[in-house]
């Protein structure tokens, strides 16, 4: 391989990247922004039978976890690939083999914690979670690289492997901004204050909470109101106040957003929120909006409360109740705005995001270019 060619690397995502949710679409920004370096060669490989703008290279896997490992390990030699990128520690069965069938770096890119996700759901019992993670903390010391989202994440992990960084969520500036044109009417007065949240019902997103809080605040203030956008079924009662819509694809997100005077993110204490980051919280802060998000996992790292959002302690109605009835005020509202669109496009589009992995990705392989270029002189 020439020098001048930088950096070959390989995607692996065992599932499908084409699927408007969180997970997926936070590896798509990743993979499109790693598509851009002139000095990195980003092959993907996906279950998809397709990927649409990604100008990388793109090969479907099957669907047999043996097949998967045999063409990964051709694919590697025949490619000349330097680095594996392994998205969720769902790639660990086909990562570890690679490890010792090529030698290749390893890098895993890590989203959450699926076991503390089943345990909250009840999907597994507390055996079954204890076993889980004495398992996956044998599995973290085989790789070169892990990358979180959360500093909380990235200090579980290094007890079991010191090179894990922290690689916050990120955010779009292209489709997520202040330059958005509002595609819903919410308001019947135009003294009426909207709050809104987008995202899923899963138990630990603290929706319920929210509803709760929202409905005594409505009670004493009626120009209070509540917009949600669920991305699945809900079983919402019709309560006055709120407004409910669902089915709606990532790009055209934004457009809610800018309908809503106050974007809040009620996520509870529990196991998932303090070390999963809220991918919303960058694409709230880019709307330029007066953002509420509780204090749970690293939100309290990225939010200033008072200058660029507010933030409040999590389950506590009556404190969530007083930070809303204080943006009432739009001055404080504009305010806070303005210094949340600034935190995202400082700190938090995905172009730094993916500076970051970037540079990880070349600080742990940056040994072997120099010996491979040498050898190329």
């Amino acid at each position: 391989m020439d020098s001048t060619q930088g950096l070959r690397a390989l995607s692996v995502t065992y599932g499908f990247l084409d699927k408007n949710r969180g997970t997926p679409l936070r590896i798509t920004s990743l993979l499109k922004g790693l598509s851009k370096y002139h000095d990195l060669d980003l092959h993907i490989a996906s279950l998809d039978s397709g990927l649409v703008n990604m100008q990388s290279k793109h090969f479907t896997l099957p669907k047999n976890k043996l097949k998967v490992i045999l063409l990964l390990w051709k694919y590697v030699i025949q490619n000349k690939i330097d680095v594996i990128i392994g998205h969720t520690l769902v790639c660990y069965s086909l990562l570890l083999p690679l490890k010792f069938l090529t030698g290749k770096k390893i890098v895993l890119e890590m989203h959450g914690f699926l076991e503390e996700e089943s345990l909250l759901e009840k999907k597994i019992s507390p055996a079954t979670y204890a076993i889980t993670k004495r398992k996956h903390a044998f599995i973290y010391r085989f790789f070169d690289l892990i990358t979180t989202c959360s500093d909380t994440a990235t200090d579980i992990i290094k007890k079991y492997n010191k090179n894990a960084v922290t690689i916050f969520g990120g955010c779009d500036t292209d489709i997520f901004n202040t330059r958005v044109t509002p595609g819903f009417f919410f308001k019947e007065q135009e003294d009426e204050i909207v709050i809104g949240y987008a995202g899923n019902t899963r138990v630990w997103q603290g929706l319920d909470f929210l509803v709760e809080v929202f409905t005594e605040l409505h009670s004493k203030d009626k120009r209070f109101k509540l917009a949600l956008l669920l991305s699945e079924a809900h079983s919402f009662d019709a309560v006055q106040g709120i407004t409910i819509l669902s089915g709606m694809k990532h790009t055209e997100v934004p457009r809610f957003l800018a309908s809503c005077d106050i974007l809040v993110i009620p996520r509870l204490k529990n196991t998932v929120n303090d070390i999963s980051f809220p991918s919303k919280l960058p694409e709230y802060l880019a709307m330029g909006k007066s953002v509420v998000v509780s204090k749970t996992s690293d939100s309290f790292k990225i939010v200033t409360d008072s200058v660029d959002g507010l933030l409040f302690t999590p389950g506590d109605a009556l404190e969530l109740q007083r930070v809303l009835v204080s943006l009432a005020n739009q001055e404080f509202r504009d305010k806070l705005g303005v210094g949340a669109e600034k935190v995202s496009r400082d700190k938090l589009c995905w172009e730094k995001r993916v500076d970051s992995l970037h540079g990880e990705m070349f600080k742990l392989c940056e040994k072997f270019i120099e010996i491979k270029s040498d050898i190329t002189i």
